[in-house]
C-alpha cells in the first residue's frame, strides 16, 4: 500500500496496515472479510483462521474440499467461519420461511434465473486463472443457496443436469442452465450467466397448493447496494387456486416483515456455509 492511500485524514480508530501478515498480527483484530478473488481466498481465509480469526469470506469456493478444509479448521481453532451470501439474513427470507406452509403447502419445486450483463472481457470474471468457475460460481451459487432457504429438500440428490456456453476468447462459463433432483422428490431448475443484457434475477417456488414468486430474490429493488428504488416495496408474489383476484396476493406483507428483521446476533446465529 502506498503512502498516500494509507491515509485516512477524516477516520478515527483506522490505521492502514501492509500486507496480511501485519493485519493478522494485530490484536485488536477479531475478524476478517476475505473479498478477494475465488482462487486465493482458502489459503488467505486458512492463515486468518490459524491466527485466531473469525472470517467471513465471500462467495464463491473453488470446491466442496475447499469449504470443507476451512469450515473444518474453523471448529478446531474455536472461530466463526461465514459465507458472505447477504439475500439469506434479509427479513424476506425470514418471512418467506415462516409462512411458506401457510401459503403454498409443501414445497416440491423452484426455479432461479439470475443474469447480470457483464460483457466486457476485462472483467475479473472472465479471468479463468483466478475465477474457475465464471458465471456459475458467481451466479448460481444463489440459486443453490435459494435451494437450502426455500425448497428444503429431503434425502440425497439423485439426478444433476448442467449444460454451460463457455465465451470463445477467455474459456470463462458465461452462461449455465440446470437441473437438480431429489430423492424426496423435489426438484430445482435453474439458469444464470451474463448473456442477456438485463438484469434479470427471479424466483418461482412452487408448492402443494400456491406459488411465491419474486423477481428481486438476490438484491432487494427497493433498498440494496446495486438498487434504490423506495417506491417498490420489498416483498413477493402469492398465488393460489386459478390465480384470479381473488388467488393473488401482490408484494404480500412488505411492512410487516419489515418490521421482523433480525439484529446482527441472529444473523450470527443463522450464518456459515449450511
Amino acid at each position: 500500500m502506498t503512502p498516500h492511500k494509507a491515509s485516512w485524514p477524516n477516520a478515527k480508530g483506522v490505521a492502514a496496515v501492509q500486507g496480511l501478515d501485519d493485519l493478522l498480527a494485530r490484536a485488536d483484530v477479531d475478524a476478517v472479510y476475505i473479498g478477494i478473488p475465488t482462487a486465493p481466498k482458502e489459503e488467505t481465509a486458512l492463515a486468518a483462521i490459524a491466527a485466531g480469526k473469525h472470517v467471513l469470506v465471500e462467495k464463491p469456493f473453488v470446491s466442496h474440499g475447499t469449504v470443507l478444509r476451512m469450515t473444518n479448521a474453523a471448529a478446531a481453532k474455536g472461530v466463526a467461519f461465514m459465507d458472505a451470501t447477504h439475500f439469506v439474513h434479509h427479513p424476506r427470507t425470514a418471512a418467506i420461511q415462516a409462512a411458506g406452509v401457510e401459503k403454498i403447502g409443501s414445497p416440491r419445486s423452484l426455479n432461479t434465473k439470475f443474469y447480470f450483463p457483464f460483457s466486457e472481457r476485462t472483467n475479473i470474471r472472465y479471468n479463468v486463472e483466478v475465477e474457475p468457475m465464471g458465471a456459475l460460481g458467481d451466479l448460481a451459487w444463489y440459486s443453490m443457496r435459494a435451494v437450502v432457504e426455500y425448497l428444503h429438500p429431503q434425502g440425497r440428490i439423485t439426478k444433476v443436469v448442467t449444460v454451460a456456453e463457455r465465451d470463445p476468447e477467455t474459456t470463462s462459463v458465461v452462461r449455465a442452465s440446470g437441473l437438480i433432483a431429489f430423492d424426496g422428490g423435489e426438484v430445482s431448475t435453474f439458469d444464470v450467466g451474463y448473456t442477456a443484457g438485463a438484469v434479470i434475477m427471479d424466483l418461482q417456488l412452487l408448492g402443494t397448493s400456491g406459488v411465491i414468486g419474486m423477481d428481486d430474490f438476490v438484491l432487494d429493488s427497493t433498498d440494496s447496494f446495486a438498487f434504490k428504488n423506495p417506491d417498490i416495496k420489498t416483498g413477493y408474489f402469492h398465488r393460489t387456486g386459478m390465480g384470479d383476484a381473488q388467488g393473488r396476493d401482490v408484494r404480500s406483507n412488505a411492512v410487516e416483515y419489515r418490521s421482523r428483521g433480525r439484529d446482527d446476533s441472529d444473523l450470527c446465529r443463522s450464518g456459515g456455509f449450511r
